[in-house]
């Protein structure tokens, strides 16, 4: 029978008249006869109201606890939704626009709402229908991390409640994570690339490192998985566009995945880029962490901002969760992906030891192909620099009669060359037939392990690793004197960003400069302070051969844009602009180069008119050793508006250190006025 009729049947039982004494009998038994016939006439199915009383109980008790800790303002919680308030955005609000990151639709701007709905969906029990829906639209199987740390965080009374295995019920989880064989991670570095704005300052991604078998040293680890993190732009965005949006914040950007070997391929096989792995000292603990968040992370929407909210932004946010103390500086209003890298080996895990366990170097194609070259000895450059110019030559070396050891990097140095050579103009005919031949020549001799000890990995010319490199922000303070007026001279300027031609040649292309929001100040006796340049920006690489080589080598080109006085003479002259120059540079010899632009500046003139100045430029860079480095650069100016104005310009600096933080110099300026002055700089 029904339980709805059982009770109605004692309702009318209960109107009919009886004894006094029966009617307060009746009146104590029908509470538990009530329960008792419900009980017996309960289906089997109606048991799981008492499931459902219990679970909301759960819930209730999880959410009270949650909410009296006010564990969703615990800054885990925060960091792991991206939420943030600032002097412009008071209320917490996410980074992250899209609403597939949020189980609460008011989760972006609610800690709380997200906290709550997000205990709701976990401790509800699965039922038949809860089984046989897509396990991956699970909140535990969407967001991993979030449930890890959420369920250590509960009463272990609460805890019990959340035994839901991410294992064993998240197809799409385990496969990311890799069945559980990510033994570590790594961040890796990828040197300045000047044929992309995008990457001037160079790039870091992470690479998950997956427990090895014995493999070659070429492919270990080409197949593990890296996850980077980039702008989304539409294809074919012109240069201009794409710096203005990313200044301006106009794209959005994501985290994406794939295996190494494909970023490993395009930055150094393709854009001729070194990669720097720094292996991080992290416990397995913290590996697990960073993979599961990076599964949440994958594919959602945050904002992009070329200087601030970047990769190198973005990836220290990362490796921030699970590290005592922020990587980059939190005061600074943006992130340079050098800085992440040389602030990652001064920092510690949370168990007090070095962060960064091991640095590993990977040259691009470009220096090893070079590095083959320079390791020959004179006469067999020689025999390659003659085949490189006129493969029709290729006959006398393949006929030389020279030992096994000495014929096998010859030719070794020559498959280098030619493969260097069809990615920078396409494939030739002629060096494809050049290649077949080398590679039968090659196969006749024995392997080189027979003759030649394994050497390691090693960097051309003694490369420095990122870290070592001198920091972004430099202020400098010099004293001299004006020769033309024979009065005293003090400068100071500031760099908040980047590097120079003649900073420690670490993580950039030789010859480049690319230095941001640079300002020189002069006192000159006699004279008030006054804004010697403010340049808004300075970008220059000059392409630098790393050989003699045909085709190793690229158009040099500088641009400029900002303030500065018309010339050292003039107090009063401040004048804007821009310029630019292309032209040539050449590796004379080891440490010595030579270059050659023709410049143009446009700036601005006297009563709203602009001056149009050409020029040549030739100069020479000097580096005798890293700790000393020399720049000598001629430029004759000529105004065309009025040839008289035409005078020479030149350049003269000598700089000594190797210190990350320090260095000093002399510089000889000549622009009108002569100036000859001794300056210090620091670095940080």
């Amino acid at each position: 029978m029904p339980p709805e009729l059982s009770c109605s049947l004692i309702l009318r039982k209960k109107k009919k008249g009886l004894p006094g004494n029966q009617k307060a009998s009746l009146f104590l038994l029908r509470p538990i006869l009530g329960l008792i016939l419900t009980l017996l006439a309960l289906p089997a199915g109606s048991a799981a109201g008492g499931a459902d009383a219990e679970a909301l109980s759960t819930k209730a008790s999880a959410w009270e606890w949650a909410e009296t800790e006010k564990l969703y303002l615990h800054p885990t919680w925060l960091n792991l939704h991206r939420y943030k308030k600032s002097l412009w955005r008071p209320r917490w609000s996410s980074d992250v626009s899209s609403p597939e990151f949020f189980v609460s639709l008011q989760g972006r701007g609610s800690p709380k709402a997200e906290m709550q709905e997000f205990l709701l969906q976990v401790l509800s029990k699965a039922g038949k229908e809860e089984k046989d829906r897509e396990v991956s639209s699970r909140v535990e199987c969407r967001f991993p991390a979030r449930f890890k740390w959420l369920r250590e965080q509960l009463p272990k009374d609460l805890k019990s409640q959340m035994n839901f295995s991410l294992e064993e019920e998240c197809p799409l989880y385990r496969r990311w994570r890799l069945d559980g064989q990510v033994e570590s991670i790594s961040l890796v570095f990828a040197t300045g690339y000047f044929g992309n704005p995008a990457s001037y300052f160079g790039h870091p991604l992470l690479k998950f490192n997956a427990q090895q078998q014995e493999e070659e040293d070429f492919v270990k680890g080409l197949l593990d998985v890296s996850l980077n993190y980039g702008a989304m732009t539409p294809l074919g965005e012109n240069p201009i566009s794409y710096v203005l949006k990313g200044l301006l914040g106009g794209y959005r950007a994501s985290f994406s995945h794939i295996h190494y070997f494909y970023h490993q391929h395009n930055y150094s096989e393709t854009e001729l880029r070194d990669l720097w792995e720094y292996r991080l000292n992290l416990p397995a603990a913290d590996v697990e962490f960073i993979v599961d968040h990076s599964f949440e992370l994958l594919g959602q929407s945050l904002p992009y901002f070329f200087f601030s909210d970047n990769c190198a932004f973005r990836m220290a946010e990362l490796l921030d969760m699970v590290l005592p103390e922020p990587i980059l500086n939190p005061h600074l209003p943006y992130a340079i992906p050098t800085s992440l890298f040389q602030r990652l080996v001064e920092r510690e895990n949370r168990a007090g030891e070095a962060l960064v366990s091991e640095v590993n170097y990977w040259p691009s194609r470009q220096r090893r192909m070079a590095q083959s070259y320079l390791a020959l000895g004179p006469q067999e450059r020689a025999d390659v620099l003659k085949v490189a110019r006129r493969p029709q030559k290729l006959s006398q070396v393949l006929t030389s009669e020279r030992e096994a050891a000495e014929q096998a990097p010859v030719l070794e140095s020559l498959l280098e060359y030619f493969s260097f050579r069809d990615l920078q103009d396409g494939p030739s005919p002629l060096r494809q037939e050049a290649r077949r031949q080398i590679l039968l020549e090659r196969l006749k001799l024995p392997s080189r392990q027979e003759f030649l000890q394994d050497q390691p990995r090693s960097s051309l010319n003694g490369a420095i690793p990122p870290h070592k490199g001198q920091r972004p922000m430099q202020l400098s303070f010099g004293v001299g004197r004006s020769l033309k007026e024979g009065s005293e001279v003090v400068e100071l300027s500031f760099r908040p960003a980047l590097y120079d031609q003649l900073s420690l040649p670490v993580a950039a292309p030789p010859g480049s400069e690319l230095a941001l929001g640079e300002v020189q100040l002069v006192y000159q006796e006699g004279q008030r302070l006054r804004l010697q340049s403010f340049d808004i920006f300075s970008i220059s690489t000059l392409n630098i051969g790393l050989t003699n080589l045909p085709g190793d080598g690229n158009w040099a080109w500088r641009m400029r844009l900002g303030f500065w006085s018309r010339d050292l003479a003039c107090e009063t002259c401040l004048v804007g602009g821009i310029e630019g120059g292309v032209g040539r540079a050449w590796s004379l010899a080891s440490g010595l180069n030579f270059h050659a632009l023709l410049k143009a500046r446009i700036q601005s003139g006297g009563g709203g008119e602009y001056q149009f100045l050409p020029g040549p430029l030739v100069g020479f860079l000097f580096e005798p050793t890293t700790s000393w480095r020399n720049r000598i650069q001629f430029h004759y100016r000529m105004d065309l508006s009025s040839m008289d104005k035409a005078y020479p310009v030149i350049d003269l600096e000598s700089r000594w250190g190797r210190s990350p933080h320090w260095d000093f110099g002399l510089r000889y300026r000549q622009e009108v006025e002569r100036r000859l002055s001794f300056f210090v700089s620091h670095y940080w």
